[in-house]
Formats: structure tokens, C-alpha cells, sequence
């Protein structure tokens, strides 16, 4: 566990008019913490604002022994572009969806423009995480596709744009009536970490994809998979499991299994898909960070989601 790790939380009164953000923090060791809301120093971890704020909200975390963690920005779904009604409004009942293949998030706000003229309903856009990626190619591709669809953290950094351009692309979709779907991944995260250390190779791809580790935001991560020696960082063994940025740990998880039967409910249900560290969804704080990251996706804009492996 990195010395200090957390995020922000929101939750919003019914009318969405109001907004609670609390600051939770996970520590390796004690330390004495300050929260910082836009230069404003409190003790308290929590805060509130109303829609008279104009954001994004800015967040630092201090020590009073020197240790100190800057956030990702807060949005509010009260600063977001209204939506313009098109012509043939129904209200979302009807209409079609573009499906933006891995564009970035600059391509697809130049695409709006056209889509909204043409009265198109929405955009589907690719997961916006902090995702996989390697400095050498893996079954002759670089980073393909489907790296996209592997977590690192909930940071919304990750390969189709930075935060600032997911913003301002939803603000222009929205501007011409266009509404952004978000897929989202909550059933796992990434495949095998930056372990730097040695491995089972099973065959001459795995060499590729092992141990030249990196994420779109630099965040470390550890996996356990095919690994036998103690880990050059952690100091532990082969049952680690952690994403710091997240903050998830070990007991975040099932236990490592493959999934080898689709007619086994308990295979599916506990079982690592391809791999993928599978998420202990029955654990009340892993429903409630994943909740929490589709509440940031939806304060930032988006209308509505498509959740990847179900």
C-alpha cells in the first residue's frame, strides 16, 4: 500500500441541487490529515456544496508530517452542458446510437457536431478508466483494442483522452443533442501486473505481455499471475493483489481461479474471466466504489451506461 491513497465521494440530495463530497483515505501508516477543498484548509473530510457552484473542484490532501495527495477533479452534474432539444424529440424513448469504436475523445466531439445535425440520439463511447498498457507488442499487436477494457484505477485519464478532453467532448455532444453513453467495466480489473520479477512462461507470447507493465496514468499495480519469487516492492509473495490508485486490496477480490465451465454457476459467478482479477462484488465497499465511479461518470455528463462483462 502506497503512505497515502484515497478519493472523493458524492452523493447527491434528491432534487440534485445539493452535494455531499467526502474524502476516503487508506494510510500504510497513522498520519494526522488536512483537506484542502479549492485552497479552503479543513480537519473534517467532508464537505458540502450546492448548485451555485461553478467547478470543477479541486482537492488536496496534506499531512502535517509532509505527505500529501492531489486529486482528480470533482465535477457536478449541475455544471454540466444542457442537452439540446432536437427536433423529433422522444425523450429518449427512440432513436439511434453510434457506437464510437475506440475513437479518442477529440474525434468523437469533431463527430457530434455532424451527428446532432443529423438528429442522431446518442454516442456509445469506449470505458474511461485508467487502463493497461505495455511497452512491447503482444500477439504482434500494441496495445490492442481490448487493453482498453483493462482497469488500472477509476482515474477517467486513460487511452481515449484526459478528463479536461472527456469533458469538453460531452459538453459539445450535448451542445448539438447529443446524449454520451459510457461502457463501463465493474466486473474485474487489469491482467497481470508490473510485477518485475520472475514468472512461469506457459508459451512465447506471455514473454511479451510480462513484466514491461504501464498504465495511462502511471499508477502502479500488482498481480499475482504465473509469478514464484517475493515481489521486489511489496516484499510478499505470490497472493498479492492491489491497485492503490483505487485504493482495492487483496480481500477486494475472489480467489484466483480460471473460468472453465459456463454452465458451473459458482465458475462464473467467482471465476477470473480470461484471466481478469475478478472483483468481490459481494463486498459492501467494492459495490460502493464501483457506485462511486459511475456517480463521477455521471456528474461529469454522461446519460446512461453500458456495462461490459456482465
Amino acid at each position: 500500500m502506497n503512505v497515502l491513497v484515497g478519493y472523493p465521494q458524492l452523493k447527491y440530495n434528491e432534487n440534485q441541487t445539493e452535494c455531499t463530497i467526502t474524502v476516503f483515505t487508506k494510510t500504510a501508516i497513522d498520519l494526522d490529515l488536512l483537506f484542502i477543498f479549492d485552497g479552503v484548509v479543513q480537519e473534517e473530510n467532508s464537505i458540502v456544496f450546492n448548485s451555485s457552484y461553478i467547478g470543477p473542484l479541486k482537492i488536496m490532501i496534506k499531512a502535517k508530517t509532509g505527505e500529501k495527495l492531489e486529486l482528480e477533479d470533482v465535477d457536478f452534474i449541475w455544471n454540466t452542458a444542457p442537452l439540446k432539444i432536437p427536433l423529433y424529440d422522444t425523450n429518449g424513448q427512440k432513436g439511434a446510437i453510434v457506437e464510437m469504436y475506440s475513437w479518442k475523445d477529440t474525434d468523437t466531439e469533431n463527430e457530434c457536431v455532424f451527428l446532432g445535425q443529423k438528429e442522431y440520439m446518442g454516442v456509445k463511447v469506449f470505458p474511461h478508466h485508467e487502463q493497461l498498457m505495455s511497452h512491447t507488442p503482444f500477439k504482434d499487436q500494441m496495445n490492442p483494442w481490448y487493453f482498453i477494457y483493462q482497469l488500472v484505477s477509476y482515474s477517467l485519464n486513460g487511452r481515449l483522452g484526459t478528463r479536461d478532453e472527456f469533458r469538453r467532448m460531452i459538453k459539445t455532444c450535448r451542445s448539438n443533442g447529443v446524449k454520451v453513453y459510457a461502457d463501463a467495466v465493474i466486473n474485474h480489473m487489469t491482467y497481470n501486473g508490473m510485477d518485475l520479477q520472475n514468472h512461469r512462461f506457459i508459451d512465447e507470447a506471455d514473454q511479451f505481455l510480462i513484466g514491461n507493465k504501464y498504465s495511462t496514468a502511471n499508477s502502479p499495480f500488482w498481480t499475482p499471475y504465473r509469478t514464484y519469487e517475493i515481489n521486489l516492492f511489496t516484499k510478499r509473495t505470490t497472493n498479492v493483489l492491489k491497485y492503490p490508485k483505487v485504493p482495492y486490496g487483496p480481500m477486494d477480490f475472489h480467489f484466483q481461479k480460471a473460468i472453465t465451465d459456463y454452465k458451473d454457476f459458482d465458475n462464473v459467478m467467482y471465476g477470473w474471466l480470461d484471466n481478469l482479477a475478478d472483483l468481490n462484488t459481494e463486498s459492501v465497499y467494492v459495490r460502493q466504489r464501483i457506485a462511486d465511479y459511475l456517480t463521477d461518470l455521471y456528474s461529469i455528463g454522461v446519460t446512461g451506461f453500458r456495462l461490459d462483462a456482465s
